[in-house]
C-alpha cells in the first residue's frame, strides 16, 4: 500500500526501521527485527557522537574554561593542576558515560598517565 511506501522512505530517511515508524512489528520475524534494531543502534550511536564531539564537548570546553579562569574549581582541582591553557585538551575532552563496570582499572591505567605530569583529577587524597 502507499502508507507502506511512504513509512519505508521515512524510515529510510531517519535510519530506522520501517517497523519501527509504524510499531508493527506483526508481518516481521525475529532475525528480520533483530537486524533492524542492529542497524537503527549504528545510527543512534553514530548521531549521538556527532552530538557529542560536535555541540556537547565544545559547550563543555568553554564553561571549563570559564569555571577554570574565575576559580570556580579552585576548592576541587588538585593543588597542583595545571592551568585550563596549559592542559585544555586533557581538560575538555568529554568523557562517554556508557559502561561504568571496572571503572577503578581505567581509572588506575590513567592516573599512571596523570602522575607522569605531576597530577590527577580524580585524586581525592589531594
Amino acid at each position: 500500500s502507499s502508507r507502506m511506501k511512504c513509512s519505508a522512505r521515512s524510515a529510510a530517511a531517519l535510519g530506522v526501521s520501517a517497523e519501527q515508524i509504524t510499531q508493527d512489528w506483526s508481518r516481521t520475524n525475529y532475525s528480520s527485527a533483530r537486524a533492524a534494531m542492529l542497524e537503527s543502534w549504528k545510527t543512534l550511536s553514530r548521531r549521538s557522537a556527532d552530538f557529542k564531539v560536535g555541540t556537547a564537548t565544545p559547550i563543555y570546553a568553554c564553561w571549563l574554561q570559564e569555571a577554570m579562569e574565575g576559580g570556580q574549581l579552585d576548592d576541587v582541582l588538585p593543588r597542583n593542576a595545571p592551568d585550563y591553557i596549559e592542559a585544555a585538551t586533557e581538560y575538555s575532552r568529554l568523557r562517554l558515560a556508557r559502561c561504568w563496570t571496572g571503572i577503578r582499572g581505567r581509572h588506575q591505567g590513567g592516573r599512571r598517565r596523570g602522575d607522569a605530569h605531576g597530577w590527577w583529577p580524580f585524586d581525592a587524597s589531594r
